[in-house]
């Protein structure tokens, strides 16, 4: 997983230091951020990158301990087939590969990663069955087939505009799913845990009513990471040995500003706060990790 990390790592940041090569000023930098809308425009191939190279190791470690739990849960036979809704470039599906890999019998994975933007950097570390869709939420009256037994968000649930997640919950009211057992898997966002929580709920109630399946687990209970005694969150490496994050990359993110042409010419000072915003740090601890792993049966 290490190894991964540091290629995939590196793949994205060559093509990122071209990108700004290119620019010269950097404001479309600016709307990768989660705290206003309108929400990022992944669309935009910088902006892809830059996401990836902040969150990327970071996510991998939360999805990677999210399928960890799953599969220890052994819930699911030997087959697991997994609809991912809004799946990016794959990210979970990489953790669900790691965490796989580490079982002494191994799952057989099959895994659709659907998202409207055709995102870069997909990966199927050798795995046959994985499959991306590029389609639209709101352009679909149902999911493509009815065996998935894993339903994932590895993102927040409550990005979705109030018109798209309400066309997602008519299209898990339309797919007749045929397995007696499922699993929901949900990564909570902290900027926007309320709603992400009361729209996993919603579908959880969608599955019990149209189609009677009994939530064996505490739908209330989420895996989260608390502040250690010291009073500040553990470093990922310090609760994954696998994570890492390439040094050199980290410098060059803390330090984005100084590379853009606008902020030179300002005297070296940003324009505005949202300049201010743009040498954030990746994810590096365990803060933003928030996640949901619920069975159902009928």
């Amino acid at each position: 997983m290490k190894s991964f990390i540091t290629h995939k790592m590196n793949e994205i940041f060559y093509d990122f230091h071209r990108d700004l090569n290119r620019m010269k000023r950097f404001c479309v930098l600016k709307g990768l951020r989660f705290d206003k809308d309108p929400l990022p425009d992944y669309s935009i191939p910088v902006i892809q990158r830059l996401y990836l190279l902040r969150y990327f190791p970071g996510y991998l470690v939360e999805y990677y301990l999210m399928y960890k739990e799953m599969l220890k849960k052994d819930f699911l036979g030997d087959q697991l087939n997994i609809i991912s809704i809004g799946s990016g470039c794959g990210i979970d599906f990489w953790g669900c590969k790691f965490a796989n890999d580490e079982l002494e019998k191994k799952k057989k994975i099959r895994y659709t990663g659907l998202d409207k933007v055709n995102w870069k950097y997909q990966d199927n570390l050798g795995i046959r069955e994985c499959y991306f869709l590029h389609d639209d939420i709101n352009r679909l009256n149902a999911l493509d087939e009815d065996k998935y037994n894993v339903i994932v968000f590895p993102n927040s649930i409550g990005e979705f505009s109030n018109n798209t997640y309400a066309n997602l919950e008519a299209i898990i009211k339309n797919t007749d799913f045929s397995c007696d057992r499922v699993m929901i898997l949900s990564a909570i966002r902290k900027s926007r845990d309320t709603i992400d929580k009361a729209r996993v709920a919603k579908i959880v109630t969608i599955l019990e009513t149209e189609y009677n399946y009994l939530c064996l687990d505490d739908e209330s209970e989420y895996m989260i990471f608390e502040e250690n005694e010291h009073d500040y969150h553990d470093r990922l490496g310090y609760i994954c040995p696998h994570f890492i994050y390439p040094p050199e990359i980290l410098g060059y993110l803390r330090n984005l500003n100084s590379k853009c042409t606008g902020y030179i010419g300002n005297c070296n000072r940003p324009h505005d706060n949202d300049c201010s915003q743009m040498d954030r740090n990746p994810i590096l601890t365990t803060s933003q990790i928030m996640y949901q792993v619920l069975r159902f049966e009928r």
